[in-house]
């Protein structure tokens, strides 16, 4: 089975979404104005993740990015990390919904099987008999890691990969370590 890619007109959203990430890093310091809250609430509600790539992507590859997926939309080449982005996204909301439900209590084998239908529709693509328990227990705790590590299975990739291509660092760290 091929993994999920997104529409073309999928492709259009998530151009708007970097050209508007765009114009919030390119907004003083990267601080959004008190207007600019409500953007950021509307994306990260549509997108989730998206702040994360406001941090870590500067304004020039927003723009680049937000281009590029225009011009894929359009028929031209698809690059590897918009189909991650596209799927972190929709992986990433199935994800905070069901964390949301497992957060009221336990729940026996029937609920847990509806809750993993819901996180399907949600996601748009299948998900294996796994996301569920990985959701209630993420690797290291952090939910972010568990949808990476579930990407790296969908599309064949590592998921340190798909993580340095979707969040890279903005900066290198003001200092080197060496061992003894």
């Amino acid at each position: 089975m091929d993994p999920p890619s997104p529409a073309a007109a999928e492709l259009l959203e998530l151009a708007e979404k970097y050209r508007t990430l765009a114009a919030l890093r390119a907004q003083k310091d990267g601080t959004p104005a008190q207007a600019g809250r409500a953007t950021l609430r509307a994306l990260a509600a549509r997108h989730p993740g998206c702040l994360r790539e406001l941090d870590t992507l500067g304004g020039p590859e927003l723009d680049r990015r937000a281009r590029a997926a225009e011009a894929a939309a359009a028929g031209g080449p698809r690059e590897p990390w918009m189909a991650w982005i596209w799927a972190y996204h929709r992986l990433m909301r199935a994800t905070l919904a069901t964390r949301r439900t497992l957060g009221r209590g336990p729940l026996g084998p029937e609920q847990v099987a509806a809750l993993a239908a819901e996180a399907e529709r949600i996601a748009g693509f299948p998900l294996d008999g796994g996301f569920v328990p990985a959701v209630a227990a993420p690797p290291q705790g952090r939910l972010g890691v568990a949808v990476l590590e579930r990407l790296g299975r969908l599309y064949g990739e590592a998921s340190a990969v798909i993580a340095s291509a979707l969040f890279p660092r903005r900066r290198p760290a003001p200092y080197t370590l060496e061992d003894p």
